[in-house]
């Protein structure tokens, strides 16, 4: 049996009315896809800036560490040099004295010596 006209009509209507209403899927569709993907941008950028600003902390705190052992190393090193200077010091000090006490005997040694020249020269002249 041919299709009449108004069969043709009425599924031609029908065939529209799905068209449209595919369409309105997909546009739906496209819109729901677009908000996913704002949504999926906005998180990553929260995310991002949290790692970022974890990152920062995180280095900030080895930083402060770092710094830190270095001051104490140096400070280390400075109480080292101090008793090793102290040490030397102390040597120098008694080679001081030593040359002190010498240089005290030489002058007494040459003052008794000058003594005994001039007592000599009175008993020869």
């Amino acid at each position: 049996m041919p299709l009449t006209k108004e069969d043709l009509q009425a599924i031609q209507e029908i065939v529209q009315k799905e068209v449209k209403q595919v369409r309105y899927e997909i546009k739906e569709s496209e819109n729901r896809t677009k908000e996913s993907i704002n949504e999926l941008e906005n998180r990553t950028k929260e995310s991002i800036k949290e790692s970022i600003n974890e990152s920062e902390n995180r280095m900030k705190g080895f930083i402060h560490e770092s710094i830190h052992k270095s001051e104490v190393t140096m400070l280390d090193e400075m109480d080292r040099y101090d008793i090793k200077n102290e040490k030397r010091f102390g040597r120098i000090e008694k080679r001081l004295d030593t040359i002190e006490s010498t240089v005290n005997s030489i002058k007494n040694d040459n003052e008794l010596i000058k003594i005994r020249v001039d007592k000599l020269e009175k008993r020869i002249s």
